[in-house]
């Protein structure tokens, strides 16, 4: 079932949807409250989105300088174009040293 069905489905049940919109506004407040304590906020949180801007644009050369480190470091770095690739890449480990259990991080 898709986002756009479940959600719909979610939304006819109005207890639900009023909890969920009490939660969200909730943790908005403290947030809020949060930001509200710490000096230079907006400015804090303006240079992390130029952080991430420059990140995302330059993403090629920072994985490249991590892949440089991590082999430095003696990691088998692998590189897939997309996901079918990269559960290849993972099946064909997992066969290779006869895998049982695997864990998943970010």
């Amino acid at each position: 079932m898709s986002h756009a069905k479940n959600a719909g489905r979610f939304l006819l049940n109005e207890e639900r949807a009023d909890w969920h919109d009490q939660t969200l506004w909730l943790v908005r407040r403290k947030r809020d409250a949060q930001a509200a304590s710490v000096p230079g906020w907006e400015a804090l949180r303006e240079r992390a989105s130029h952080i991430k801007e420059d990140a995302l644009a330059h993403l090629d050369t920072y994985l490249e300088q991590l892949e440089a480190e991590a082999v430095k470091n003696g990691v088998q770095v692998h590189w897939a174009s997309d996901a079918g690739e990269c559960n290849r890449i993972i099946l064909n480990i997992i066969q290779k040293h006869g895998a049982k259990h695997i864990v998943k991080s970010k």
